[in-house]
């Protein structure tokens, strides 16, 4: 009975207490067989604190994306609409270099805003891929090669939106600091059985082995990392984790003055209508 009472008092307060055992015979048996259901109890306790922070944090973060989600739903719109009218402007004094670098810029905004799932044909992308580049090779002219080279059967494979994006902008704006060469700029995209391979390479400046390891860090760090650097390709990090687990996501390999390559793996997954489409 004291032993029982011991028990009811104290197997919940969170505290690491256990009977004192002096006796090998059956009642000091007894206790340690209590003791090890203590700690039992005690370990599941805890697993479970655990579990239900990770969930809260989930939640949170999820919370947090659909916000930003929101945000930037209304501000492309309102950007959209001043880029119509300084377009008018150029187009009335004569500009018409700028009036065309404006409009492929609005047809960049208006690609991004209308996308309003999370996962979207990697044909969506591309496109709006292809107009960012047609305007990087505006302001870069010959400084800038641009080489894109898709598996046509890839074109309507699913991928979380603005995944090649933060890629490319990367690219060319890191690619090109220092760089003394026109930077070559190669997208390919292929399907490697069950998996959907996305590298974009370039022959830029490259990273130092520090810089390489840092990125890798963050890549690897916690899921709920806010990070201060590299935010985007973090961010794509972190989306591609919590959609298809830690068995996809981005792999980097770089050399200074060699050029950077960006892997990123997915799983290779069609709509339903448009597999059904394809086979007809």
């Amino acid at each position: 009975s004291q032993i029982a009472e011991f028990t009811s008092r104290n197997q919940w307060k969170g505290e690491d207490r256990r009977l004192v055992i002096n006796s090998t015979n059956e009642i000091g048996q007894l206790a340690q067989n209590i003791n090890q259901m203590l700690g039992e109890i005690r370990q599941a306790n805890e697993e479970v604190l655990i579990a239900n922070t990770h969930l809260y944090e989930a939640r949170l973060s999820q919370k947090q994306t659909e916000l930003c989600a929101l945000q930037s739903q209304i501000n492309p719109h309102f950007l959209f609409n001043c880029l119509q009218s300084i377009q008018a402007s150029a187009l009335k004094n004569g500009a018409m270099e700028t009036a065309d670098l404006i409009s492929m810029y609005s047809r960049v905004i208006r690609e991004s805003i209308s996308w309003k799932q999370e996962v979207i044909p990697l044909g969506q992308e591309l496109g709006l891929i292809e107009s960012y580049l047609q305007i990087q090779k505006k302001r870069f002219e010959k400084q800038l090669i641009c080489i894109i080279d898709v598996e046509e059967a890839c074109r309507n494979a699913q991928i979380p939106k603005f995944t090649l994006q933060p890629i490319v902008e990367n690219a060319i704006h890191h690619g090109m600091q220092g760089c003394g060469h026109p930077l070559e700029l190669t997208i390919h995209i292929s399907r490697a059985e069950d998996e959907l391979r996305l590298v974009v390479r370039d022959n830029g400046k490259g990273m130092s082995g520090e810089q390489l390891q840092e990125i890798h860090q963050l890549l690897e760090g916690d899921l709920f990392t806010d990070p201060q650097v590299h935010i985007g390709i973090v961010n794509l990090q972190q989306r591609i984790w919590l959609r298809y687990g830690r068995a996809y996501g981005i792999r980097i390999a770089s050399s200074p003055d060699a050029g950077t390559e960006v892997d990123i793996r997915l799983p290779f997954e069609i709509a339903a209508g448009e597999d059904a489409q394809n086979q007809t």
